[in-house]
């Protein structure tokens, strides 16, 4: 207990003290200090305290001038409260130290959960490094493993290409025909043996090569001398094209006296036209059978120049001869039939082909028969009979005739004769060769699966003759665009007369001819249609999966898309439908767009561009051919009608009536052995001609042909090569 408050608590008690007097009492109480200690009572207090009081009473008086009395009762009271005081204080310490304690135990147990804590994050960071170590390797394992998986992906890859490799490069593989086309190519420009090995050397020393490492069995190597090899030939068909280009550069010799041949032809049977187009024609004729440095370029506008002038002298009614011209035809021919002399070089000429023709068609008629093992002698004697009035009824020759019969029986038809007498239709209609309209019947047969039907047949003839009837293009040259174009152009779903539309635009406007436009054709559906493969047989080129990408982005660069949804599926589109929103986008854009020359060059090939570009530009030509081929019925029976009767038809019919004579009456040995004793007469024939004048020599050609007679007579029967079967007509 306090002592120093027991008095103060009295003091104040007893006494009206003011505050501003408590300073100075304090003063004087620090003065006296009592040991007071707990165990003692407060009688024991108030004694010790009493001890002290009359002093103090009098140090106070001293300081405050009052007699200040401190009672027992005041003490008492003060010691009281003192009391209370420290019990409070001590209740308040020992909650105070009860606090500590337990904030003590509190900040232990956070210090302990802390600890814990702690360890727990040193335990978890242990376990994240471990993780984290375990993670990395398990990164690193999987990264070994996809390396892996990598590298055995790639090597079956390897593996698959060198199966393919090989199997493009055995007898009848792509590569290995692919390089003996270019090779043909070459041949067929004229080049000498030595000048094809040499263009090939390169080709053909990779491709050995190849097959060295081919027998290694190393994949990768394989592989690796396969790119080499495709890199050189690509190479070497540059080289072919450049070469190819150049020698195109000139006009062939054969090819100037054919079209001047044609125009002048076409002159003499059509003198109505004559005066209105007739010194153009001769203009034409002339530099085509006198110009050495005519280019193709130019050959090309003075055939479409012609081709025009026919188109127009058919729309003005000028086809045909006039009346004069008829008649001098007439009196020319009556004329050369009164002339003996030129009588008898007639028949002998005519009799010397006929032989020539029989021969041909006894070739013609035995490798029928080895195609057609069903046909009996009696069959191929028929067949032979009828070829004559056939082939007369188109103008053509039985031999023509009868070649379409051997085509059609190797192709495997069981109408032959059928297939035969279109082929010579198309021949008469087109003015084509027997081989160009065999080949072409064929495949537009065999690409749009008309069974041999020859009235779908002749309908495609009728819409493609009447579409060269009214634009610049002629049947030749459709007749080889679809023979090379047919076979893609239906399996993409391409009727046959957009086919014909389009190659036909396309020739029409370039003038570069049916085999360039059909191959152009064939290279742009396999773009549209996103096939893979060999677009050009004669130099081996192929189309590969980037070329189709290329094709493709530039398409899409110009808006259109080369597929669709359709019930719920991607698909290609119809190409036809493609082009002609190709066609609107194309010419909406400037000339100098790169749009436009991407398109152009993604297809490949300068040449296909060129026709390409030439179908975008004449949309509207292309509507056009499609409306004319529609209108076309009967018209290739109507073109043939009018071939058979002009003049070369007319000396095919007389050819095909003398050789049938011949056929029946007389064996070839024995035309032979007549024909020279004929040439030696007409030596002294002509010798005496004019001394006797007609009569005469009529007399002396009367006792030639007698002598002949007498001096071919056999005392023997003969039998007629052609028919297998013995003569009625006998000799001796």
């Amino acid at each position: 207990m306090n002592d120093f408050k027991v008095l103060l608590q009295a003091v104040l008690d007893s006494s009206g003290i003011g505050k501003s007097d408590i300073a100075e009492v304090q003063k004087v109480l620090e003065k006296y200090h009592v040991n007071l200690t707990a165990d003692l009572n407060k009688a024991e207090i108030i004694k010790t305290i009493k001890q002290i009081v009359p002093e103090l009473e009098a140090e106070l008086k001293k300081i405050t001038g009052i007699d200040i009395k401190i009672n027992e009762a005041d003490l008492l009271k003060a010691i009281n409260q003192v009391e209370k005081d420290s019990i409070k204080a001590a209740k308040a310490a020992t909650n105070a130290t009860k606090e500590a304690e337990k904030a003590a135990q509190q900040a232990a147990k956070e210090e302990e959960k802390l600890a814990e804590s702690m360890e727990k994050v040193r335990a978890k960071s242990e376990l994240a490094a471990k993780a984290e170590e375990k993670r990395q390797q398990l990164a690193q394992d999987k990264a070994s493993n996809r390396a892996l998986e990598e590298e055995y992906a790639l090597r079956e890859k390897i593996a698959l290409q060198s199966k393919e490799i090989q199997l493009s490069t055995g007898d009848n593989g792509n590569t290995t025909t692919q390089i003996q086309s270019l090779s043909n190519s070459f041949s067929k420009l004229g080049l000498s043996g030595d000048e094809v090995k040499q263009k090939m050397s390169a080709v053909n020393t990779e491709f050995a090569q190849l097959k060295t490492v081919m027998a290694s069995g190393d994949n990768a190597a394989i592989v690796n001398q396969f790119s080499k090899l495709n890199a050189v030939i690509g190479e070497t068909q540059n080289s072919y094209k450049l070469l190819s280009s150049n020698q195109s550069l000139l006009a062939s010799e054969s090819r100037k006296l054919s079209s001047a041949n044609s125009m002048a032809t076409w002159l003499e049977n059509n003198s109505k036209a004559s005066k209105l187009f007739g010194a153009d024609i001769k203009q034409w004729i002339n530099t085509l059978r006198s110009a050495d440095d005519l280019t193709v370029p130019e050959l090309q506008k003075i055939e479409v120049a012609f081709k025009k002038i026919q188109i127009s002298s058919r729309d003005m009614g000028l086809l045909g001869k006039t009346w004069g011209d008829s008649f001098n035809d007439m009196k020319s021919k009556f004329t050369s039939w009164l002339s003996v002399s030129g009588s008898i070089m007639l028949f002998i000429q005519q009799l010397k082909e006929s032989v020539s023709e029989l021969k041909n068609i006894n070739t013609i008629l035995t490798e029928i028969s080895k195609t057609n093992d069903t046909l009996s002698k009696s069959d191929l004697m028929n067949l032979g009979g009828s070829s004559f009035s056939v082939a007369s009824k188109y103008g053509k020759k039985a031999s023509d005739y009868l070649l379409g019969v051997q085509e059609a029986s190797r192709a495997g038809y069981s109408n032959a004769n059928g297939i035969a007498e279109l082929s010579v239709l198309a021949q008469s209609a087109g003015d084509m060769t027997a081989e160009l309209a065999n080949k072409y019947l064929i495949a537009t047969d065999a690409a749009y699966q008309l069974q041999g039907q020859t009235d779908k047949l002749n309908a495609v003839l009728d819409g493609q003759n009447e579409v060269t009837n009214r634009n610049a293009v002629n049947m030749s040259e459709l007749a080889e665009a679809t023979k090379v174009t047919a076979s893609q152009a239906e399996s993409s779903q391409i009727k046959i007369n957009e086919m014909t539309a389009a190659v036909g635009t396309m020739i029409a406007s370039t003038q570069q001819g049916g085999d360039v436009a059909g191959r152009a054709f064939k290279a742009i559906l396999m773009n549209l249609q996103q096939v893979k493969g060999v677009v050009d047989e004669e130099t081996g080129e192929i189309i590969d999966e980037d070329q189709l990408t290329k094709y493709e982005k530039a398409a899409e660069n110009l808006g259109v898309s080369l597929k669709e949804v359709k019930d719920g599926y991607l698909a290609l589109r119809n190409p036809m439908e493609i082009l002609k929103e190709l066609s609107t986008a194309y010419n909406s854009l400037q000339p100098d767009d790169s749009r436009r020359a991407d398109l152009i060059s993604a297809i490949g090939g300068k040449q296909r561009g060129n026709q390409l570009d030439a179908l975008l530009k004449n949309w509207s030509k292309y509507e056009k051919m499609l409306n004319d081929y529609s209108e076309g019925s009967g018209s290739a029976f109507e073109e043939a009608m009018k071939s058979a009767n002009n003049w070369e038809g007319s000396l095919n019919k007389l050819s095909n009536t003398i050789t049938e004579i011949v056929d029946n009456f007389v064996e070839a040995d024995t035309v032979i052995g007549g024909l020279n004793l004929f040439n030696g007469l007409l030596q002294g024939i002509n010798g005496v001609t004019k001394a006797l004048g007609d009569l005469g020599t009529i007399g002396a050609i009367g006792g030639g042909i007698l002598g002949a007679k007498s001096l071919g007579q056999r005392n023997r029967c003969r039998y007629n090569r052609l028919r297998g079967s013995r003569s009625r007509y006998c000799y001796g």
